[in-house]
């Protein structure tokens, strides 16, 4: 009897994605202004370790996708076990 596997998502459909609606913008996601408002650098865990190979693109074109001004990044039992708060209804950026 197969094991049932969750389904799992295209990571590399999704980047490509967010790149394709970026240069539609207008706004190549590879250059930027000497300043940017938001976290900029390399994403990186709660612990201060920097993410590697594609979780790093990935994370860098959901943070400026969906405006978020940090670049650290944690999972839920993470963020729970530092005593921060989850809002209502966000959801993971892989799985």
């Amino acid at each position: 009897m197969p094991v049932s596997r969750r389904s799992s998502r295209d990571v590399a459909a999704e980047i490509t994605d967010l790149i394709i609606r970026k240069l539609e913008e207008g706004v190549p996601p590879w250059s930027r202004p000497w300043r940017i408002s938001g976290g900029g650098g390399r994403p990186l865990r709660h612990c201060g370790t920097p993410y590697t190979g594609i979780n790093t693109l990935y994370l860098w074109a959901l943070g400026d996708a969906m405006g978020y001004r940090s670049r650290f990044w944690m999972t839920y039992r993470q963020a729970e076990a530092l005593g921060a708060n989850v809002r209502r209804g966000e959801t993971g950026a892989i799985s």
